[in-house]
């Protein structure tokens, strides 16, 4: 499903979805395996931000991750860590809309069997573009 950003509701939008040109393509939850993988990135994560006072773990949150060629690009990686630096500690998350308008340092896209090599690369590029320091 693609509709444009503007003509849906904040209401409206799917659980689960990213913008890509404008458009916003609802992707599929992903699987207990492959959320079980996320989940467990996470928590080493949190672990280390927690030890090293360095910042944020977070999974299942979209970010506004733009490219020259398209301003209005969010993606929802299955994990990503924003440090405190990018995301200042005492900043809070706003009560109301998606994005958040921050760009990761660190993404992971977990791949799953039905995943495509070809997107999955080309969503890291994207990331790296954007301003993210590894995927």
């Amino acid at each position: 499903m693609s509709t444009v950003v503007e003509s849906l509701p904040e209401a409206q939008l799917p659980d689960h979805y990213e913008v890509v040109n404008g458009q916003v393509v609802e992707i599929p939850p992903m699987s207990a395996f492959s959320g079980e993988v996320a989940n467990r990135i996470r928590d080493h994560l949190t672990a280390y931000s927690l030890r090293t006072n360095s910042g944020r773990a977070r999974n299942d949150m979209i970010f506004h991750v733009p490219l020259p060629e398209d301003t209005t690009r969010n993606r929802a990686p299955d994990v990503a860590f924003i440090t405190f630096e990018r995301w200042p500690e005492i900043q809070p998350i706003p009560y109301r809309g998606n994005p958040l308008d921050i760009v990761p340092n660190l993404v992971v896209e977990v791949a799953s069997p039905t995943d495509d090599a070809e997107d999955l690369l080309g969503k890291t590029h994207e990331y790296l573009r954007a301003g993210v320091e590894l995927v």
